[in-house]
């Protein structure tokens, strides 16, 4: 990859981090303790598929979401993989 591929990239992130950390604070405070400190934390490590699926579940109904990071309901299949390494970042943070 070229310098200027590069470059594109890296803006690309760094705009996909801002983004994350803006949507990541939502209406209902409970889903804001779990969603701002991993997209602080956690979101610029994570694959390129693992970025777009957490923006994507950003879309989500705030109480959907919320119970899926929470209980053992089940998140749809498109959010397993995001929503797993969230519950797994929240377990560690204790």
């Amino acid at each position: 990859m070229g310098m200027i591929g590069q470059r594109a990239r890296d803006t690309s992130m760094e705009e996909d981090e801002r983004k994350a950390r803006w949507r990541s604070r939502r209406g209902l405070l409970e889903l804001d303790l779990i969603l701002v400190p991993f997209a602080e934390n956690c979101f610029a490590g994570l694959t390129e598929p693992l970025r777009r699926e957490y923006l994507d579940l950003l879309e989500v109904d705030d109480v959907d979401a919320y119970v899926w990071l929470v209980s053992s309901e089940r998140a749809p299949k498109r959010y397993q993989d995001i929503v797993n390494v969230i519950k797994q970042f929240k377990s560690s943070e204790g």
